[in-house]
């Protein structure tokens, strides 16, 4: 990731939501804080994704290679919903932008 440590829709984790700063041990909770949502969500992802292949080859008896075409499968869906997402954009913003 691009972004720095501790960056939210422009201010900086030092920054209340006015810019403001924050004092030092409010600012190092704030970024801890963040740091541990962002653990939990992905760890939570990757609870998830295990349970799902358990219990596809447990119970649905599939094959590692059917996990792997499903994969290919559901990252052709997303790249054609981001295609056709970025042409309405395309569609909208340019009457905006005019001559």
């Amino acid at each position: 990731m691009g972004e720095i440590a501790g960056e939210r829709d422009g201010l900086l984790a030092h920054e209340d939501d006015h810019g403001r700063p924050l004092p030092q041990d409010v600012a190092r909770r704030k970024v801890q804080s963040q740091s541990r949502h962002r653990h939990l969500f992905l760890a939570g992802g990757d609870t998830l994704s295990a349970f799902a292949v358990f219990l596809g080859t447990t119970y649905l008896a599939a094959s590692v290679e059917s996990y792997a075409g499903l994969n290919v499968v559901c990252v052709l869906v997303w790249i054609v919903l981001s295609l056709m997402i970025a042409r309405e954009y395309k569609k909208t913003k340019a009457p905006e932008q005019g001559p």
